[in-house]
């Protein structure tokens, strides 16, 4: 699917309303903004990250141990010039990469920044605790 949204587009979202889950990804849910992405072309950059935050194990350590980053990451699609694109997570700016993923691939035309903090939410098996992924006008 191609992208069929503006940079400009994610702006409109202010908050968010309902946490959407992905039945590969229990551990994690999404956000409006986020669904936006997942609708509209950009489904494989969100659960990129939600891959990341589920399944990467230095990651995942990292994250255990430092409540700053559980509290706020921030995940930097920035395109290459050759077609593909390079996914980071950063604790804060100015701080060295926790992941670097290379994109080989991307119809994204932009740069995009996605946040992802721990949170809770009630799901099937009753409060779960994980991670929210969403854009940065919900913030």
């Amino acid at each position: 699917m191609s992208v069929t949204f503006k940079a400009e587009d994610l702006d409109q979202f202010t908050g968010t309303e309902n946490y959407f889950a992905h039945p590969l990804f229990p551990s994690c849910v999404y956000s409006d903004g986020a669904q936006h992405l997942m609708k509209n072309g950009a489904a494989w950059l969100v659960e990129a990250v939600m891959s990341h935050l589920q399944h990467n194990p230095s990651l995942k350590a990292k994250l255990a141990r430092s409540p700053q980053l559980r509290y706020l990451s921030f995940w930097d699609l920035k395109l290459n010039g050759k077609g593909g694109a390079v996914l980071t997570c950063i604790a804060s700016e100015g701080k060295p990469p926790l992941v670097v993923q290379e994109i080989e691939f991307t119809d994204l035309p932009f740069d995009l920044r996605l946040y992802a903090s721990e949170t809770q939410w009630n799901g099937p098996r009753g409060e779960t605790t994980g991670y929210l992924v969403y854009v940065p006008s919900e913030y």
